[in-house]
């Protein structure tokens, strides 16, 4: 009889939808689901921010655009969908070419799977999170996620705005970019020049970024005497200074 029983029940919960048999730890947020009881990002877990690239009916391949949380040297990985029910993967659910944040599970074996049983991605555009973010928040300027207590203030989010300081101003000669952030750094950092009728004069790049704490010299003498607005665009983010070069 108990035999029966449990027969059974195991087609009951295979019968179920995916999204009634796979609440197995209740759902909650994304930033509930990568912390632990100290309110600390799981190590094993890796976040990132990035772009579908293509996908089938077993996983998807994402192009890795900045690592939020964690060690991961690729500039791509593979996403699987897992095996059976997966929780939190819904490959129907993701669009190619949009941007999303994931928190990833290392397999070991090269490939990368969605945590589950818990809200393990939320979709970016337009720079605005939304999702299952934390309780209370389903909507988020992505520069604020840093902001966010117990969670994004563990990831490595970069205001360019508050953390890069532009020195001398007024000057004569060079310029300098100072990260004054201890522990973060930018990625892939441009900086372009307008004069002020907005003319685009010179663009400088330094693709490896400003590393925390370290300064920037770019060679400001073959500007005239004048004003000069300087866009700098780094970590999906944009400001701009006013400089004095005299």
């Amino acid at each position: 009889m108990k035999k029966i029983i449990l027969l059974l029940f195991s087609i009951l919960v295979l019968a179920l939808p995916a999204s009634i048999a796979c609440n197995c730890g209740g759902g909650g947020t994304f930033c509930e689901g990568v912390t632990n009881s100290d309110g600390e990002i799981y190590e094993s877990i890796i976040i990132v921010r990035g772009k579908i690239k293509s996908k089938n009916e077993e996983g998807m391949n994402v192009v890795v655009q900045h690592t939020l949380f964690g060690d991961l040297n690729q500039d791509e990985v593979y996403v699987r969908q897992g095996y059976g029910i997966d929780c939190a993967m819904q490959i129907n659910d993701f669009e190619e070419s949009k941007e999303y944040i994931f928190a990833l599970w290392d397999e070991l074996s090269g490939e990368y799977s969605l945590s589950i049983c818990f809200e393990s991605f939320l979709k970016i555009e337009d720079e605005v999170i939304s999702g299952k973010i934390a309780p209370g928040i389903t909507s988020l300027e992505y520069i604020d996620l840093g902001n966010v207590e117990g969670c994004g203030e563990q990831m490595n989010i970069f205001s360019i705005k508050d953390d890069i300081s532009v020195f001398p101003n007024p000057t004569f000669n060079v310029l300098k970019f100072k990260n004054l952030n201890a522990n973060k750094s930018t990625e892939n950092i441009q900086l372009t020049c307008f004069d002020m009728l907005g003319r685009e004069l010179r663009t400088f790049k330094k693709g490896d970024g400003i590393m925390a704490g370290e300064i920037w010299t770019i060679d400001f003498q073959e500007f005239p005497v004048g004003v000069y607005m300087l866009k700098l665009y780094a970590n999906y983010q944009e400001t701009v200074f006013r400089i004095v070069k005299q």
